[in-house]
């Protein structure tokens, strides 16, 4: 019986997932010049860790004027809609991770997270302009060799 429902769940679960898109684009600078071949991604946050993690919809480096543009598209489970504003389910939450080396000691390596507001999910696409690696954000990881 309990694999029946299981079964019956992840039917109706896999059929409610609905497609999101989102197009991103921008360009990369540090120091006031443009940064060619930056690896640029484009991710979905979901809760992390082994279980669920995030997923990678798109990635591309720069090109030689510092620009980028990526599209992707994720799924997530469709919920009843008073249940989705309450815990905010049933969209994508899209990112952009750019890993680079501005303003850190040779031989180091940035990894820097801008969100993408919702409002672009399924909409307009973002232009996030001139993006400054110089500057910490508040999710911006730096790792050294040892």
């Amino acid at each position: 019986m309990k694999s029946a429902i299981f079964v019956v769940l992840s039917i109706i679960s896999a059929e409610a997932a609905k497609v999101h898109n989102i197009t991103v684009s921008g360009t990369v600078t540090c120091a006031k010049h443009r940064q060619s071949n930056v690896l640029v991604e484009l991710w979905e946050r979901d809760i992390g860790g082994p279980i669920d993690p995030h997923d990678l919809l798109a990635k591309i480096h720069s090109d030689p004027l510092g620009e980028f543009r990526l599209a992707g598209e994720g799924k997530e489970v469709g919920l009843p809609p008073h249940f989705c504003s309450l815990v905010n389910l049933g969209t994508i939450e899209p990112f952009i991770r750019i890993t680079h080396n501005c303003s850190t000691k040779e031989g180091c390596t940035r990894r820097t997270e801008f969100d993408i507001p919702q409002q672009h999910v399924n909409g307009q696409p973002y232009d996030m302009g001139f993006i400054i690696l110089g500057d910490v954000q508040a999710k911006d990881e730096t790792t050294c060799p040892p």
